[in-house]
């Protein structure tokens, strides 16, 4: 039977702060000017080192939100696949990375593709060293610039174990769209479904928020018992629609707090 469930979190900066009674001071996000047209990034990874770990339609998943969205007036900025996947471009300038001019410089982005656990914590998986192997909790701090919306087809980036530390990647992001559970790479495009449900086509449509869509494409793309999580910053992120298809909430101020939905298949 399907189900959801909400919950909260602290990022474990958070939990420092308190454990040493010194109380944070609220950040802002970075612009949310919902520019017009609003602006689309995807990276997607199917071949992997050893054949064994190959995946085969990650460039359908990711390209299928880049392409739906593109096919209805946004921006298509980068659709980079493989060896083009860079984890320098998730990475927060202030770490050495480039997310200012890729990843946090769009308005949605979706990664799609292997994770791995590094240092006993799940990081997202990459094949060439620009500038790393391993996108790690401490590498982003999303949403600093622009970006309002990510989606991460990727295995239990936001399992138990790791929700407080992948909790400090919202510097400003709106949603973070990740698994719970393992992910599976299936010929029905995850990415593509989650647009789908996002947009209205028409008369006989209507668009879901970012957070309904994240859960039905899971149902349709996913086998029975996957776990797929949703991350906000506040309660009201987790009622956004895209751009131009309903309410987004406003920049809420950073803070260490973080509020997370869950959902079965």
């Amino acid at each position: 039977m399907k189900k959801t469930t909400i919950g909260v979190v602290l990022c474990v900066y958070a939990l420092l702060v308190v454990l040493i009674s010194i109380a944070p001071a609220p950040v802002y996000a970075g612009n949310d000017d919902g520019e017009n047209p609003p602006e689309v990034g995807v990276e997607w990874i199917n071949d992997y080192p050893g054949t064994e770990n190959d995946r085969y339609y990650m460039d359908d998943s990711a390209g299928g939100l880049y392409n739906k969205l593109g096919n209805t007036g946004w921006d298509k900025r980068f659709n980079y696949g493989d060896s083009s996947a860079w984890e320098e471009d998730f990475k927060d300038v202030s770490n050495g990375g480039t997310d200012n001019i890729y990843i946090d410089d769009v308005d949605i982005a979706m990664f799609a593709g292997h994770s791995t656990v590094k240092d006993g914590h799940v990081a997202l998986y990459f094949t060439t060293l620009h500038d790393d192997y391993y996108l790690e909790w401490f590498d982003p701090e999303w949403g600093d610039r622009d970006l309002e919306w990510i989606g991460l087809h990727s295995c239990q980036v936001l399992r138990d174990a790791d929700l407080s530390y992948w909790a400090c990647t919202l510097n400003g992001l709106h949603l973070l769209c990740g698994f719970k559970s393992y992910a599976y790479d299936t010929s029905t495009p995850m990415g593509k479904k989650w647009a789908d449900r996002m947009i209205d086509d028409g008369w006989w449509d209507v668009a879901y928020t970012v957070k309904q869509s994240w859960w039905y494409a899971a149902d349709v793309s996913q086998p029975s018992g996957t776990v797929v999580r949703v991350m906000g910053e506040t309660l009201e992120c987790g009622d956004d629609y895209i751009w131009g298809q309903g309410t987004v909430c406003s920049d809420p101020p950073v803070d260490g707090t973080k509020y997370y939905w869950t959902h079965t298949v």
